[in-house]
């Protein structure tokens, strides 16, 4: 019975060495023809949503299902009439707008003073029309304990600033309990990059947006806030498990060498002392000080004796600790911004794993398993 085992473990080691060797084959053919592409799954790409086009499409199909097939016929024709007709206004405006400017650089500043009636209907007409070419681009950050997200936020953001101007919007919606010090306070520099561009910058938190979600929102010139989002968490904390009387138990012996007084103060495996807890609690509270005057720089109207104290507060909550600017959730927000403005949602796409990656991965734990195996066999 041991012979036909080991027989047939035998034959599979062998199976399993041919399989490996064709994936090997095949990872190093498709790794050079991947080499020779260039396509966008190799460095990433952005997609750009025109919300506009989007809520109006949701608009119609609910008018549409609510007529009569004759209705929707009717209704069809007119949208496309006031469709052209808008396009003529604004061509119109466009037209008169560049005539008005070369009229007004050859007259005297008297003349500029003598304006009609009819005039200032069209200025205001004209000024309309340019509001509305105002743009509003929306952002999406969903934080985890390592802001791993912040490579996206980090090319999004870039995107944006290679085409908005100083009358645009940018509406990031930030979702995120908080993480790891310098990998938020990374994400935060990113935000920061466009209140130095010096366009409008507009945090929305539809749930939460705590600790390390807290710092990137408070970079903002406005937070929104949904009723039941959960906001603040100006604090610190660290846990730091020890099972060092668990070693000593089973006589283990746990070193470790450093070159510096401080360089190890709390350790997983090793005997903590009183210094070492000590130094470890100044350095925390050196972090959240340096939270408190992120806060304090960004936002001057909180009262940090309140709210600097580690807890959250909800909606209303929040708003009364000035925490937030307005009870609101970002779709409200965004689909009244329709209204004045396009609105251009942004995402990045980062490169997907190439196949030969794939089938490298696959070859490996298939050697490891060969490898398992030959130890097991006589």
């Amino acid at each position: 019975m041991m012979e036909i085992l080991w027989d047939y473990l035998t034959f599979l080691l062998q199976t399993i060495t041919v399989v490996i060797a064709i994936v090997v084959v095949i990872a190093v053919i498709s790794s050079v023809a991947m080499r020779r592409t260039t396509d966008r799954t190799q460095v990433g790409h952005l997609t750009v949503r025109y919300l506009n086009d989007f809520y109006d499409a949701m608009r119609s199909t609910i008018e549409q299902a609510s007529l009569s097939p004759g209705q929707v016929k009717k209704h069809r024709k007119a949208e496309q009439k006031e469709k052209k007709q808008k396009e003529k206004t604004e061509a119109k405006s466009s037209s008169e707008k560049s005539a008005s400017d070369t009229a007004q650089e050859s007259s005297s500043k008297d003349e500029e003073t003598d304006v009609g009636e009819n005039d200032k209907g069209e200025k205001e007409e004209t000024a309309d029309s340019e509001e509305k070419q105002k743009s509003v681009y929306v952002l999406g950050f969903e934080g985890d304990l390592e802001a791993s997200k912040v490579e996206r936020l980090k090319h999004e953001i870039s995107a944006v600033l290679t085409q908005a101007t100083k009358d645009d919007e940018v509406v990031v919606k930030v979702e995120s309990p908080g993480g790891v010090v310098h990998s938020y306070g990374y994400a935060a520099s990113q935000l920061m990059r466009v209140r130095k561009a010096g366009i409008k910058l507009t945090v929305a938190v539809d749930e939460v947006a705590a600790s390390g979600g807290y710092m990137i929102a408070v970079v903002a010139d406005q937070i929104l806030a949904a009723p039941f989002a959960l906001v603040g968490s100006i604090g610190v904390a660290a846990e730091i498990p020890n099972v060092n009387r668990l070693l000593k138990k089973y006589d283990i012996d746990y070193e470790i060498i450093t070159a510096g007084e401080f360089k190890r103060t709390l350790s997983v495996f090793g005997e903590n002392t009183d210094a070492a807890r000590k130094k470890f609690l100044e350095e925390i509270e050196d972090v959240h000080e340096l939270f408190k005057e992120f806060v304090s720089n960004h936002r001057p109207s909180v009262d940090l004796s309140v709210v600097a104290t580690g807890e959250s507060w909800y909606g209303e909550r929040a708003l009364a600790r000035n925490l937030i600017d307005d009870i609101k959730t970002s779709d409200e927000y965004i689909m009244k911004a329709c209204d004045d403005a396009k609105v251009f949602e942004l995402t990045w796409h980062p490169p997907k794993k190439q196949l030969s990656d794939l089938l490298t991965q696959t070859a490996t734990s298939m050697l490891s398993i060969a490898r398992w195996l030959r130890r097991k066999l006589p």
